[in-house]
């Protein structure tokens, strides 16, 4: 099939919202353990997220394998019975000490790290819909926190309060959904507390563990560790799944820290004869680079040092014409071919040239997704032998396939291996698939750097439509008829750029009738709304407006219970609404096309317009 000719839409929110989910996944990936939970004999079980099993350490180390066939578990609990609940892609399922399996809920899309309270209630981090659920013994569901970038915790203190992180700090979170900031400047990646009742963070921006008094003040456990999960045993020792080295960190009471698992224990098959997938795997590159060379791509780049210095987040867009840094902390810069870079908001069309220093700088973050797609990756030890590209999991998503590849050696030991993973439809070899990701270490200059990628295309394709449409008035721009076209075409986390070649008026179906959805409706039930339009009421403010240099936008936007969503709207509808300019100053009415994303599952929301005029055939024309 010719991926040039598929009409695709919604990447601005693909990539904001299944980067968060895929960042999470691949972070478990690189390190493999996503998972740790003592039982009450002093078992403990372990979630290997790469091949699928839960792992047991009986107290002296012995290892057995509990369960197997798991697709990607992240996440383990035990509740007041000693039941094991695992958390993985769409499901949470219960184990019985037993062994014997059973679903709990698929209520749920990326679940992480798992905990209940005192009462039963098990609380699940959903990184995919950015909250935190709540389920009953029985399996009833609802939200106790919104809003929430990779969320991380639940956890709970002493006098029952829930604690929980994401990218921006760790909160105390109240009822009815409501939280304060008990800090800031930490992005949490997993939170326990000890039995002093102090407060340990896992800290990506640091890579350390911080420790939190209750009364706030801060200090650092440990360094050169990132925590993926935490767990203590019944003497007090913390058990830590590091993400940089894949092993599992055992730290006694004062502190001292010993390896209790090396490298996820990958080291047992260290012997074994390696097999070679670097043909498939170079194919594959030769096809992805084949499409950069003619299409947009975005890759949004997370950059920790192994230092422990300052995190960089990027993201880049290229063009063959034209290519753009927007740094995650403010700034925007653009480069036309064969031009000087500028600081510009609008693609290069206009803005103030940088200096040497900046420009140098500017080059030396774009190589950083190019070394992927290059395969330009650092060599390592000679002694562990010649390159050894292996293909280490297959994950279906619907009609799609994710393939992992670990790019190491005969003889490796660690984790310290890049990981590319690349997506390919079903009825494509896997030369034709496509690069969506990478993690593993590289070097920027002297320094030695864990990066993280995910990439994202936009293809150029003209749109046609031969479908008569009865005359109604008002008429909907032609660019909110082509973003109606593609949205209801989509079908993958990639998407679709219109050329300006004019096109005829689109028919969607009549919006659901007798409710005004909240976004907390759309986010608990926007899978069974997919392919629909419904009603909508925002508030006269909009955020993160994000541009896809064609007249087209992704904004945040609230609604009257100050949740948010991610909708992907044209200029015309910014302006109506008056987020362009600024002059929104009431609530407002909005339909939105709701549709699923094939490749992620993501359900994304493009505004269609304020008003709708019903066909003769049944069928509404909507505009602004």
């Amino acid at each position: 099939m010719n991926y040039q000719n598929r009409l695709f839409i919604g990447v601005t929110l693909a990539v904001l919202i299944a980067t968060q989910v895929v960042d999470r996944a691949r972070a478990a990936g690189a390190s493999e353990l996503a998972g740790i939970a003592f039982d009450r004999q002093g078992n403990l079980f372990v979630a290997n997220h790469a091949t699928g099993e839960i792992l047991k350490f009986a107290p002296d180390g012995t290892k057995s394998v509990f369960a197997s066939a798991i697709k990607s578990p992240y996440g383990l609990a035990f509740d007041s019975n000693g039941n094991l609940f695992v958390g993985h892609p769409g499901e949470i399922l219960k184990f019985a000490p037993d062994g014997s399996r059973s679903s709990f809920t698929t209520q749920v899309s990326a679940p992480a790290n798992l905990t209940f309270d005192g009462q039963g209630n098990l609380f699940v981090p959903d990184i995919r819909v950015s909250c935190i659920l709540r389920f009953t013994p029985t399996g009833q569901r609802s939200i106790v926190a919104i809003n929430l970038t990779n969320p991380a915790g639940p956890v709970f203190d002493r006098s029952g309060n829930m604690f929980a992180a994401d990218d921006s700090g760790v909160y105390k979170i109240g009822a009815n959904t409501m939280k304060s900031e008990f800090t800031t400047g930490v992005s949490g990646l997993a939170l326990v507390f000890d039995g002093d009742g102090n407060l340990l963070v896992s800290d990506k921006d640091s890579s350390s563990i911080l420790k939190f008094t209750s009364g706030g003040v801060k200090s650092i456990y440990a360094g050169g560790v990132v925590p993926i999960c935490f767990a203590f045993d019944a003497t007090g020792n913390l058990f830590a799944s590091d993400r940089n080295s894949g092993s599992i960190f055992k730290f006694t009471g004062n502190g001292t820290k010993s390896v209790f698992v090396s490298g996820g224990n990958r080291d047992e098959n260290a012997g074994a004869e390696p097999v070679n997938d670097k043909e498939a795997f170079q194919k594959a590159l030769e096809y992805t680079r084949a499409i950069v060379e003619k299409q947009h791509m975005i890759c949004l780049v997370d950059i920790e040092p192994l230092n422990g210095g300052k995190k960089t987040s990027f993201r880049y867009d290229h063009y063959p014409e034209v290519e753009r840094i927007q740094m995650k902390d403010g700034g925007a810069f653009a480069r036309k071919k064969d031009q000087q870079w500028l600081k510009s908001d609008d693609w290069g069309d206009s803005g103030t040239k940088v200096n040497a220093k900046k420009s140098d700088e500017l080059d030396s973050l774009i190589q950083v997704p190019f070394v992927a797609l290059d395969d330009k990756i650092a060599i390592h030890d000679q002694a562990q032998g010649a390159v050894v590209v292996r293909l280490t999991k297959r994950e279906d998503v619907e009609d799609t396939e994710r393939l992992y590849y670990e790019e190491g050696r005969e003889k490796q030991t660690g984790f310290d291996y890049p990981e590319f993973v690349f997506s390919r439809l079903k009825s494509e070899p896997d030369e034709k698939a496509i690069l969506e990701g990478w993690a593993g270490l590289m070097r920027l200059g002297s320094e030695r750097i864990h990066v993280n990628m995910n990439y994202s295309f936009l293809f150029r394709v003209n749109i046609q439509d031969t479908t008569t449409v009865p005359t109604v008035s008002p008429v909907p721009s032609t660019g909110v008829k082509a973003d109606s076209k593609q949205a209801d075409n989509a079908d993958s986390g990639m998407a679709a750029e219109t050329q300006s070649t004019p096109t005829p008026a689109v028919q969607l179906p009549a919006p659901e009738k007798g409710k005004v959805y909240s976004f907390q409706d759309l986010i608990l039930h926007g899978r069974d709304l997919a392919g629909k339009v419904v009603q909508v009421e925002v508030l006269p403010k909009a955020e993160h407006k994000t541009d896809l240099h064609d007249g087209r936008y992704c904004i945040t936007l609230y609604d009257p219970k100050r949740v948010f969503g991610f909708v992907y709207c044209t200029k015309e509808g910014l302006q109506k609404l008056g987020f362009e300019d600024g002059t929104a100053n009431k609530n407002q009415l909005v339909y939105l096309l709701l549709k699923k994303d094939r490749l992620t599952g993501t359900v994304f929301y493009t505004a269609v317009g304020t008003r709708f005029e019903i066909g003769s055939d049944g069928s509404a024309n909507y505009s602004w």
